[in-house]
């Protein structure tokens, strides 16, 4: 049942129908977490992916707070995993950490955003080091993600003010490139 709940709910997200993804994978969580209490080496890696669909339906409809916090259940579960198998865990990890930043933004909390998308780009580029055939076109999408995430967010007023936090001489810039912008052979940023 909480697979089919699951299942149904990724399918109502594809659809644009919400709510009712929402409402489908809620049920899943709260199967899967029962079933976790009891067997958490079988059931942990579900719960999380049910907790991360649940906080992307969540944010689709503009309820941030509650899609941090299902995030975050995924975030801390995919965390615990990746210290016993990171191979398997950490592409997961990476996904829930960008998620995260994205609500976060959202919610106005810029210094944890950009924290959590740094974490997916550091998890990102130790996966592409480790295994650059397998790896390197999800750090690249992770990238591109990651300042997408953060040139929509700056093009808002509470974006903007985000921007001397990610930029800051602390270093919490998620991104390890500089990005260069040339005219023809002109350096313009």
């Amino acid at each position: 049942l909480a697979d089919s709940q699951h299942n149904l709910g990724c399918y109502l997200s594809q659809l644009g129908q919400y709510e009712e993804a929402a409402r489908a994978t809620q049920v899943a969580v709260d199967i899967r977490s029962k079933l976790a209490e009891d067997d958490p080496a079988k059931f942990n890696a579900d719960l999380a992916d049910s907790q991360l669909n649940l906080g992307d339906s969540l944010s689709r409809l503009d309820q941030y707070e509650e899609a941090a916090r299902a995030t975050q259940v995924a975030v801390d579960i995919w965390s615990l995993l990746a210290e016993d198998d990171p191979s398997k865990f950490n592409a997961c990890l990476a996904d829930s950490q960008h998620n995260q930043g994205h609500y976060l933004f959202q919610l106005g909390r810029h210094g944890e955003a950009a924290r959590a998308e740094q974490a997916a780009v550091a998890i990102r580029t130790k996966l592409a080091e480790d295994d650059p055939a397998k790896f390197n076109a999800d750090l690249a999408s992770t990238l591109t993600k990651s300042l997408k995430v953060m040139l929509t967010h700056t093009t808002s007023e509470r974006g903007r003010s985000a921007v001397p936090l990610i930029s800051n001489s602390e270093g919490i810039s998620p991104f390890p490139v500089k990005i260069t912008v040339k005219v023809g052979n002109v350096e313009v940023c």
